[in-house]
């Protein structure tokens, strides 16, 4: 279980990498950050990203959005 894991960082999304069939990703109330963003634009099999209730801001949100069209991302508070 991934959502709702303060133990999940950023340093453990990079072992997800290696999943390339993973299609939908849900880190509400993980301990990511923006830096997250990075490696999940890498995950090609990426289609549906859920981020609220992270440190992830808005401008990073959005920036992702722009750079990775076909990823649809759920966030909030």
């Amino acid at each position: 279980k991934i959502q709702k894991n303060p133990l999940v960082t950023n340093k453990g999304i990079e072992a997800l990498q290696k999943l390339e069939h993973l299609t939908e990703l849900n880190l509400y109330g993980t301990r990511v950050s923006n830096n997250t963003l990075i490696t999940l634009g890498q995950m090609k099999g990426l289609k549906k990203l859920f981020v609220w209730n992270t440190s992830i801001t808005d401008k990073a949100i959005a920036d992702f959005k722009a750079l990775n069209p076909d990823i649809e991302v759920i966030a909030g508070f």
